[in-house]
């Protein structure tokens, strides 16, 4: 029950968190700046300078920046991969923890539980879907890319 609690609460919390970030870290990576990044849905009760946690803290993420030099799609896709490409790092990361450190048999166990919970956010992510009105990164891309292969077919035809 408590290790529930525990996923809930501090595990899925840190996932969602590590994989903003990520998103955070390719906004920069193209000169950009963050405005806001939100973990969870619904109300806020906690702001820490640009980062709002809301009440049900296990429920999804998000983040906003403001504009980024010379955009190109391929910025903005690279950008929703850096969300899910430091899920993964964060889970390599804990691997090699898991294989350095004391075998505590509770810390063996949140790691595995954070690994399990890191690689189903960062998976999650990718899916080509809509969780009501919010896109998931995988259908973002999945519009970027099709917007760009329109563009380009009506590119050739005027030409």
């Amino acid at each position: 029950m408590i290790l529930y609690l525990i996923d809930f609460l501090i595990l899925i919390p840190l996932a969602l968190f590590i994989h903003q970030m990520g998103h955070g870290l390719g906004v920069k990576l193209f000169g950009g700046a963050i405005s806001e990044i939100s973990i969870g849905q619904g109300q806020v009760f906690l702001t820490l300078k640009k980062l709002k946690l809301k009440t049900f803290i296990f429920m999804g993420g998000s983040f906003s920046y403001l504009s980024i030099p010379n955009y190109k799609p391929i910025k903005k896709i690279i950008i929703l991969l850096c969300g899910s490409g430091l899920n993964i790092l964060s889970i390599v990361i804990a691997l090699i923890v898991m294989k350095i450190l004391p075998k505590d048999q509770w810390l063996i166990l949140l790691l595995n539980h954070f690994v399990d919970l890191s690689w189903l956010v960062g998976i999650i992510a990718l899916l080509p879907l809509a969780l009501g009105s919010t896109k998931l990164d995988g259908l973002q891309i999945k519009e970027l890319i099709q917007f760009h292969q329109a563009h380009v077919k009506s590119e050739k035809k005027a030409s």
